[in-house]
């Protein structure tokens, strides 16, 4: 009877000791933070790569040729139309200039004369004083004196256009780019003498798979993230109207420049916004993998439970998610490497 007696003591501890070890694992609870989610629309983009270029970008040559005698501007320098940036030597053509002057001077001196001449001669013509033959004869040298006048003052013009010539000015609003004489260096017609482009405003150039043109239309506004410089914004100008061999179309868009932190060349990301969606917003440290894909843990009635998710767009340590959720669904913000399907989670 004794042993039977210590046989179910020894039975009673066992079980005890099994029903707390139970009760321990079954107590075990993980602390987490949690955030209530809400909905709200959220703009979908896609990112190109594009390059800026100056719409206008062109190489001067000397007109005339000659030794350049003054330099007016330089590389970096900031011109407005009609600006003199270079000269050449114009003593040659300032003599041709000075002496057609004097001819024409005289000219028109003897022309003046004549004219007093045919005058007298037809009040004398008309009162019968004179033959008509004297009176035609003056009249001829005057019309001969006009047109001589009158194709010195062409040629005297034209000398003068040609002397314009003898000064390099820049054909629009711009930047020098480029230098290519010094002062005393003989030109030739013909040869490089400056670079200029034109830097407000600018183009950005980009392409974009044909799947994605319908989303896209002249005068649309873009942003365009430039390393170094920020964020700016543009307008669509011009959308290509066939594809390339690749199937890509051709994008434009106007960028104002006026402070020129933009240079030709340089290379821009355009965000193309293309539609807007109903998506959550969740801290990036809240979003798990469970084997290949995304979860967060959906805390409700103090269990946990994954919920696959799809990540659309991240933003400054957030994510903008879509999935099984709906508003005011709260997720563990951490602790979540603790949790496991079917865990119980005590809010902090």
């Amino acid at each position: 009877m004794l042993r039977i007696f210590f046989f179910f003591i020894f039975l009673s501890i066992i079980s005890c000791g099994k029903e707390e070890k139970f009760k321990v694992k079954k107590e075990k609870v993980i602390e987490v933070s949690i955030l209530e989610v809400k909905s709200e629309k959220v703009v979908i983009s896609t990112h190109f790569k594009g390059t800026f270029r100056a719409r206008k970008d062109v190489v001067l040559v000397s007109q005339e040729p000659g030794i350049v005698v003054e330099l007016y501007k330089f590389e970096g320098d900031t011109v407005k139309k009609g600006d003199i940036l270079a000269k050449v030597d114009t003593s040659v053509i300032e003599k041709n200039i000075e002496k057609l002057k004097e001819q024409f001077r005289e000219l028109k001196e003897e022309y003046l004369l004549q004219r007093k001449i045919v005058e007298r001669r037809k009040e004398l013509f008309e009162r019968e004083l004179i033959a008509k033959e004297d009176y035609e004869r003056e009249l001829v040298k005057l019309k001969t004196l006009k047109a001589r006048l009158e194709a010195l003052e062409r040629e005297l013009d034209k000398q003068r256009t040609i002397y314009e010539r003898y000064y390099i000015r820049a054909p629009f609003n711009g930047e020098i780019a480029e230098r290519y004489v010094s002062e005393g260096d003989y030109v030739s017609p013909q040869q490089k003498v400056f670079r200029i482009v034109a830097t407000n405003p600018l183009e950005f150039v980009f392409k974009m798979p044909q799947k994605y043109v319908s989303s896209v239309e002249k005068g649309k506004n873009v942003k365009i993230l430039v390393e170094g410089v920020g964020n700016i914004e543009g307008e669509v100008f011009y959308i290509s109207p066939a594809a390339d061999d690749n199937t890509q179309i051709t994008v434009k868009v106007l960028i104002s420049n006026k402070n020129r932190r933009v240079k030709p060349g340089m290379y821009g990301i355009v965000e193309f916004p293309l539609k807007k969606v109903k998506a959550f917003k969740v801290p990036e440290n809240s979003v798990a993998l469970m084997g290949n894909k995304k979860i967060l843990w959906k805390i409700s009635d103090g269990i946990a439970s994954p919920v696959q998710v799809k990540v659309i767009k991240s933003s400054k340590g957030f994510l903008y998610v879509v999935g099984d959720l709906k508003d005011g669904d709260k997720i563990a913000i951490d602790n979540i490497h603790l949790l496991r399907e079917g865990s119980r989670a005590a809010v902090r």
